[in-house]
C-alpha cells in the first residue's frame, strides 16, 4: 500500500516578517490552478505515483492589509516534490 505524506508548510507575510510585525490574521482570497493532465504511473514494484506538474497559485491577504500570492507545490508518496 502507498504511504502518503502530508505537506506541512507555515504561511507567512513576507512584508510583515520585513517590518517586524505579526499578522493577526491571513485570509485566503482564492487560487487558480492550471489544468494539464498528468498521468499518473505505476512504478517497477507496482507503487502508483502522481507527479502532477499543474501549478496551484492561491493569493491572500494579512490582517495588516498586505496582499501576496503563494504557488503551493505539488508532492509524491515517493519524496517527488514538483518544482516552483
Amino acid at each position: 500500500m502507498n504511504e502518503v505524506k502530508q505537506q506541512v508548510f507555515r504561511l507567512v507575510c513576507q512584508q510583515c516578517t520585513e517590518q517586524g510585525a505579526t499578522p493577526e490574521r491571513i485570509h485566503d482570497l482564492g487560487g487558480v490552478a492550471t489544468l494539464a493532465f498528468c498521468s499518473p504511473f505505476y512504478d517497477g514494484n507496482g507503487r502508483r505515483h502522481q507527479h502532477d506538474t499543474n501549478r496551484l497559485t492561491y493569493d491572500f491577504r494579512c490582517s495588516n492589509g498586505h496582499q501576496f500570492s503563494q504557488m503551493i507545490p505539488h508532492t509524491c508518496w515517493c519524496g517527488w516534490v514538483q518544482e516552483i
